[in-house]
């Protein structure tokens, strides 16, 4: 028997022994290095009553375990209990101040928060253990995403290639950043520079493929993930990211193919099975993309991206009351769901019936306070509607004081745009793509039908 094999089935009997102890209440000693072990486990699977069991035995034999307690505090956390996490975790911190794992709990915890700059903050003090350094640079770098200060998240994520220039996932991570930050081309020449050194580093050739993919180097990109196949035809990512190629070119057949391989290994991978719907859609096959919509449903049954999509598909069909059926449906459920609001809305919207759209995508904005994306979901709604100037006098009054003003300022661009107003569409767009290098992505990912525009895509060269 392998040494691997042989601890995981020892692990499976030490697992299996807990539980029965707990079953059975029966009082049963465990080393602390094991419960460790166990709690990480159930940690792992979600399982966070197992996880509180686990830390309740370790603490009635170790009170004053650190470890130990740095586990409550991830439970607390987890458990939507932050505030009892910190507590214990300052006092932990006041018995020893000059722990590196304190610092990176507490980080966590502000991180489940959102309170990304504490977070980073409590991460530093933790980079006095250098063996961790790696985690910590990971996690900044995330934190900074969350900022939106995707140069700051480059610049750690690089540190982290630094470290371990064969990281199997964080060339992607770090390519979305590039791309983010408007750096695409600068992204290109450092991974291809990585990979003078690791050729065989299939992380390196995803991230690539993924910034040739973003910058619309099809092509490129197709090499890339076929390096990534060539290194390791078992690759699920290289899979999923060659098929997701194809479904931007057209090419769904090939992707169709790509996506099967995924499901011949993990059959319930819900992305590769939205994906596939989108497809079968986008082929007009709607009864298959039914089909496909409904398996996610059937693992995922809350997943509001499938069942928005499911109703889309009824309506593409022609079966208009099956669609409206689907979300309203939905909203008896969830009638604060947002994004459900927003989708009925456009539906009826798109069947001239505005009467009953308007007042569904007004309330999914009033639900997210001025959330942009639903602001956006308003103006073409009332653009569709033949409101013209009213389109515009409400995006410019959700304009003042916003924190989201870069995102509205491209969001009254598209409606320019949608109203024949192309030259101060144009003017937006630069200005937007100027404040907020990330209104590129969310541009190219919400209305690609746009940078067909030869001035859109001169502007967008430009800045690149």
């Amino acid at each position: 028997m392998h040494t691997d094999e042989l601890y995981d089935s020892e692990f499976k009997e030490l697992i299996k022994r807990f539980e029965n102890n707990i079953n059975e209440n029966t009082s049963y000693f465990f080393d602390t290095e094991d419960l460790l072990d166990i709690i990480d486990h159930y940690f792992n699977e979600n399982n966070g009553e197992m996880a509180r069991k686990a830390i309740d035995v370790g603490l009635s034999f170790s009170p004053e375990n650190t470890e130990l307690k740095l586990r409550e505090a991830q439970y607390l956390a987890g458990e939507n209990e932050p505030e009892k996490a910190l507590d214990l975790l300052e006092k932990l911190e006041a018995i020893e101040p000059n722990n590196p794992e304190i610092f990176f709990a507490k980080g966590a915890v502000y991180s489940v928060q959102n309170k990304s700059e504490q977070a980073i903050n409590e991460y530093s003090k933790a980079m006095i253990d250098v063996d961790a350094l790696e985690d910590i640079y990971m996690n900044i770098a995330f934190e900074y995403e969350n900022l939106g200060n995707f140069d700051k998240a480059i610049e750690y994520m690089k540190k982290v290639l630094d470290i371990n220039p064969v990281h199997d996932y964080v060339p992607a991570d770090l390519s979305l950043f590039f791309e983010w930050a408007n750096r695409s081309e600068e992204g290109v020449e450092y991974l291809k520079n990585m990979l003078e050194n690791d050729p065989f580093a299939k992380g390196l050739w995803l991230g690539l493929g993924m910034l040739h993919r973003s910058k619309g180097q099809y092509d490129e990109a197709l090499k890339c993930f076929d390096y990534v196949l060539a290194i390791d035809e078992d690759d699920l990512n290289g899979w999923f990211h060659k098929a997701t190629t194809y479904l931007f070119t057209k090419n769904y057949a090939d992707a169709l193919t790509c996506y099967q391989h995924i499901l011949n290994v993990a059959p319930d991978e819900v992305a590769t099975l939205f994906n596939m719907a989108e497809c079968y859609e986008r082929m007009k096959e709607h009864d298959k993309a039914q089909e496909y919509f409904r398996k996610v449903l059937k693992i995922e049954s809350d997943s509001s991206q499938a069942i928005i999509s499911l109703a889309m598909s009824y309506f593409n069909q022609d079966n208009k009351n099956k669609a409206f059926s689907v979300l309203s449906e939905a909203l008896e459920k969830n009638p604060d769901a947002a994004e459900f609001h927003a989708a009925l809305g456009e539906l009826y919207c798109e069947n001239k019936d505005f009467e009953k759209g308007l007042p569904h995508v007004f309330r999914a904005v009033e639900i997210t306070k001025d959330q942009p994306e639903f602001i956006a979901t308003v103006c073409y709604a009332m653009v569709e509607a033949g409101l013209h100037s009213e389109a515009l006098n409400y995006i410019e009054s959700k304009m003042v004081q916003s924190e989201n003003y870069p995102r509205l300022i491209l969001i009254r661009g598209i409606v320019n745009l949608k109203t024949n107003r192309k030259e101060a569409a144009l003017n937006d767009f630069l200005i937007a793509f100027l404040i907020d290098p990330s209104n590129v992505s969310w541009f190219k990912d919400y209305h690609p039908e746009m940078l067909e525009y030869p001035e859109i895509h001169q502007i967008l060269q430009t800045l690149n």
